[in-house]
């Protein structure tokens, strides 16, 4: 996923809920994460990569091998950072989690 500059116009999943809605990069993290101010005046000083999309760009349906996710650790409600490490035939995924589970 490329990177994103202060000032880009961009659509983000705010508290990281199902829906996108617009807003504009508003500080950029030594962390990795975005500062987001959104187009109906909330904002967020934490936002992950994986959470923003550019205006008009359309999110894969499916994960591919190495691409970053969030995912729910043995079917809990919390989820986890990590990469997505294979895809399976009944289209489940094997992650390493960034904490090194799996």
């Amino acid at each position: 996923i490329d990177p994103l500059s202060v000032g880009d116009k961009i659509e983000a999943r705010f508290g990281g809920g199902p829906e996108y809605h617009a807003g504009k990069v508003g500080g950029v993290n030594s962390d990795g994460t975005y500062a987001i101010d959104y187009d109906d005046g909330d904002k967020e000083p934490t936002v992950k990569r994986l959470r923003i999309k550019r205006p008009g760009q359309s999110m894969p349906k499916t994960l591919v091998k190495g691409m970053r996710c969030e995912a729910r650790h043995g079917g809990g409600m919390q989820c986890f950072d990590g990469v997505v490490a294979s895809v399976n035939g009944d289209g489940t995924y094997n992650i390493d989690y960034d904490d090194g589970d799996k």
